[in-house]
């Protein structure tokens, strides 16, 4: 009978090794996890900036485009107008060219 409390107290004493153990495993689990939760925190905020940049991004560029279409068009309205000054200035040399000539 002593043998067997003996084995008893041994596998008690196993069985708290291995409780110890299990607890030591379990609070370095929740560490880590803690760890990870707080990277995925970040990284979402992360994205989320990324997302925020990207947005005033292309609202600026889509303004961009709108000055360039406009520039585009105020510069082939000055060609036009330049095109149509020319145009009169030598219809205008040409009739002084002709009343000389005549």
């Amino acid at each position: 009978m002593a043998q067997s409390a003996e084995e008893v107290r041994e596998r008690s004493r196993e069985s708290l090794r291995r409780s110890e153990e299990g607890n030591a495993s379990l609070s370095r689990l929740t560490e880590g996890v803690g760890m990870v939760e707080t990277t995925v925190r970040g990284i979402a905020d992360s994205v989320g900036q990324f997302v925020s940049s990207t947005v005033a991004i292309n609202h600026i560029t889509g303004q961009v485009k709108e000055i360039a279409d406009q520039t585009n068009l105020l510069a082939l309205n000055a060609a036009i107008e330049a095109a149509r000054s020319l145009e009169s200035l030598a219809e205008e040399q040409q009739g002084t060219v002709g009343r000389f000539r005549t």
